[in-house]
C-alpha cells in the first residue's frame, strides 16, 4: 500500500516538474523580446558583433513577436551587423530591407551603409545611387557624423 502511494506521489511530482520546466522555457522565450533586443545592442556596442547579429536574426524572424517596430529594427540591425562584419550577404540584406520597408526611419541609414559597402568594393556607380537615396535630415546623429 505504501509503495503504491509513494509511486503515485513520485509520478505526480515528476509530471508537475515537467509541466513547470516546460512553461518556464516557453515564458522566457515569448515574454522577453525587448530584453533580448537590448542584449543584442549591448553585444554590438561591446564589439561582439557576430553574436549580436545572430540574436537580431532570431528576433527579426520570430513570428510570435507581436511588435513590428522591434522586428523591423532587429532586421535593420542584423543587416548593419552583416555590413560591420564585412559579410558577403550584407549588400543583399540591406537592399532587401530597403525594398521591404521603404518608409522606415532606418531606410536612409540603410542606404548610407549600402553606399559605403559599394564604395569600398569600388562599385562607384552603385555607391552614388545608394548615397542619392539618403535623406540626411532623417539620419540619426551618429550616422550624420
Amino acid at each position: 500500500m505504501r509503495l503504491k502511494t509513494h509511486r503515485s506521489l513520485l509520478t505526480a511530482l515528476f509530471a508537475a516538474g515537467l509541466a513547470f520546466s516546460g512553461s518556464a522555457q516557453e515564458n522566457s522565450a515569448f515574454v522577453q523580446p525587448g530584453l533580448d533586443y537590448r542584449l543584442a545592442g549591448d553585444m554590438y556596442h561591446s564589439k561582439n558583433i557576430g553574436s549580436a547579429r545572430q540574436l537580431y536574426n532570431e528576433l527579426s524572424s520570430d513570428l510570435t513577436i507581436d511588435d513590428p517596430e522591434l522586428t523591423t529594427s532587429a532586421e535593420f540591425r542584423e543587416a548593419v551587423c552583416a555590413a560591420e562584419l564585412k559579410n558577403g550577404d550584407a549588400p543583399a540584406r540591406i537592399e532587401d530591407f530597403i525594398q521591404k520597408y521603404p518608409e522606415s526611419a532606418y531606410t536612409g541609414e540603410a542606404s548610407l551603409y549600402l553606399g559605403k559597402i559599394y564604395f569600398t568594393d569600388n562599385k562607384y556607380k552603385d555607391a552614388v545611387k545608394a548615397f542619392q537615396q539618403v535623406d540626411i535630415s532623417g539620419l540619426s546623429k551618429p550616422a550624420r557624423e
